[in-house]
């Protein structure tokens, strides 16, 4: 383990200054704020080039544990450094801070390097970019194939949507079913009723399941 005479803060900025597009002013603060021992020797790890302590200290920045005061620009910044070692880790949660600004194309990126590093809940969430076309063309069975592989690898959220979808998807053949002989007596007045009751409960499971039909995405 380091010890803190080994902390140069000197030594932290300069190594610093070869990840963080910052002014040094900037990042002499940020360092100077980073009060526990614990987070400067996570920082002074991360900038000799592990990918794993990068990964730490953007959580670090992120959460505002280690002596880190909460800075998003730091998190990101520290993940995409991580992400240069194709570390599957900080891919995923790149991936998520995409998704959830409704960047796609970067979150699919990001998932599908992370997924390739066998990392399941990369796997989980490539799986849906694929099922609903996120940032990327849609494409089910290959959506299918990834939530599949990544359910294999215990991935609890495969798991439960695979089976919404397999529900989803027999709840479908059993309206086909009904439909066929109710178009071939023309909706017959007895019938059609049963048919419309089938329907609405088809559609408040599929609220339930929150999985609706898949339609084709031709805008990802």
């Amino acid at each position: 383990a380091l010890g803190t005479s080994e902390v140069n803060l000197k030594e932290l900025v300069e190594g610093y200054s070869k990840f963080a597009s910052l002014g040094k002013n900037v990042q002499t603060s940020c360092i100077n704020k980073i009060v526990d021992i614990n987070g400067k020797i996570l920082l002074k790890k991360a900038i000799s080039g592990d990918d794993i302590a990068m990964c730490e200290l953007g959580a670090s920045y992120y959460l505002g544990v280690n002596g880190c005061e909460k800075n998003i620009i730091l998190y990101i910044k520290w993940l995409e450094e991580s992400s240069k070692y194709h570390n599957p880790l900080g891919l995923y949660l790149l991936g998520n801070y995409y998704e959830t600004n409704q960047m796609f194309k970067k979150a699919f990126s990001s998932y599908y390097e992370s997924a390739h590093l066998n990392y399941p809940s990369s796997m989980y969430c490539l799986g849906k970019c694929y099922l609903y076309g996120l940032g990327c063309k849609q494409n089910i069975e290959e959506g299918k194939k990834w939530l599949k592989i990544a359910a294999a690898k215990n991935d609890k959220a495969s798991i439960l949507l695979l089976e919404k979808i397999r529900k989803n998807d027999k709840l479908k053949y059993y309206i086909w079913l009904l439909a066929i002989p109710l178009l071939l007596t023309n909706f017959h007045m007895g019938v059609a009723p049963f048919y419309f009751i089938i329907l609405g409960v088809y559609g408040l499971e599929c609220i339930n399941l929150k999985f609706l039909w898949i339609e084709p995405n031709t805008n990802p």
